[in-house]
């Protein structure tokens, strides 16, 4: 299996907006319409059955920020998102 190229949460609205102009342009019965639906339900059983959540803007879902500061062994110190509560 390879690593997703984009994160799920907007991998499922690009999946749901094809799937829509699909079901408008009445391609229900396509194989591009049964892929579509197959992926976007798979992203949502990794999900426990729920579309995917956005992740925080502030840390990008990470759960921590950049302080500025380093460690006197160079590495960089991570402070808890103040905006969401990613782990």
């Amino acid at each position: 299996m390879t690593a997703p190229l984009r994160n799920d949460s907007d991998r499922y609205k690009e999946l749901q907006t094809l799937l829509a102009n699909l079901l408008h342009t009445g391609q229900k019965d396509t194989h591009e319409f049964k892929t579509a639906w197959q992926e976007s339900e798979a992203i949502k059983n990794r999900n426990g059955g729920m579309p995917p959540a956005e992740p925080c803007p502030t840390c990008g879902g990470e759960g921590g920020l950049d302080s500025g500061g380093v460690t006197p062994w160079g590495s960089p110190i991570s402070i808890p998102c103040p905006s969401c509560s990613a782990k």
